[in-house]
């Protein structure tokens, strides 16, 4: 499978991180736009923002594995490292990507293992649920700096997220997982995630559960690149109503439920 990695001329943290993915891959251009090697990885600067980039939904694009390098915002401006598969959750009519969890697990695990070792002593390290665009359908994930200006140009960051990119698709595809409950940054999930080696796809956290029904979650499931095998479930961030419409219907699908 090819690789492809997305950065916007236009956000600062996707600069970064896209010339260290160049430097890191050994990627070549004639035009500065496309940078490619021999090893079916390429990468591809546009001049829009990364959300609005509806246009990869095209055809041509379904023969790679898609990876945004993207800046995070938070009203925070908390130093972090996230990922996540873009979407929108809406009643029975969500609009999802497909989700390549297990390149997304391996790069996650790597920064969330040798993060200090790059000199981001009190930056942070997570999933975050499903949110956002472009909707697409090659397999893909957003791999993030946060949350301010100081954080999108710290040369440390960029660094550990091409490093991360460059182990993780190193190794094999596994089975997948998708996350309910929770926060939006998913603490639970991550820790357990990265301890059990279980990726996860898309999440849906707590906020969005009353706004969503069954056909949602299985649409998650449809969309994702890999086999799912199950759910992980913040069981203390759900309620009883939202468990009994959403995780006792995937069970009795035969779907495997961890409880965390």
């Amino acid at each position: 499978m090819k690789i492809l990695f997305i950065a916007s001329k236009r956000d600062r943290a996707s600069v970064n991180i896209a010339q260290h993915v160049i430097e890191r891959f050994n990627l070549v251009t004639d035009d500065g736009v496309l940078y490619t090697n021999d090893n079916n990885f390429s990468l591809r600067f546009f001049d829009s923002e990364l959300t609005s980039l509806n246009e990869l939904r095209s055809k041509h694009y379904e023969e790679y594995f898609i990876v945004f390098l993207s800046r995070h915002e938070s009203a925070s401006k908390k130093p972090c490292l996230t990922v996540h598969v873009s979407g929108l959750w809406k009643m029975k009519s969500s609009e999802l990507s497909v989700a390549l969890c297990s390149y997304m697990f391996y790069s996650l695990g790597y920064v969330c293992k040798n993060i200090l070792n790059y000199g981001l002593e009190g930056w942070s390290c997570s999933y975050e649920a499903t949110h956002h665009g472009p909707i697409i359908d090659a397999p893909s994930f957003f791999i993030e700096i946060g949350s301010s200006l100081e954080n999108w140009t710290t040369e440390e960051a960029g660094k550990i997220i091409a490093d991360a990119l460059y182990e993780a698709f190193r190794n094999n595809i596994l089975s997948g997982w998708i996350g309910i409950g929770g926060p939006h940054y998913a603490p639970k999930i991550t820790s357990y995630s990265i301890e059990n080696k279980i990726p996860i796809g898309h999440i849906a956290p707590k906020y969005i559960l009353d706004k969503i029904d069954l056909s949602d979650i299985l649409l998650s499931i449809n969309r994702t690149f890999e086999e799912v095998k199950g759910v992980v479930v913040d069981w203390k961030g759900t309620n009883r109503k939202q468990r009994e419409r959403l995780i006792i219907p995937l069970k009795e699908r035969g779907y495997e439920i961890i409880r965390i």
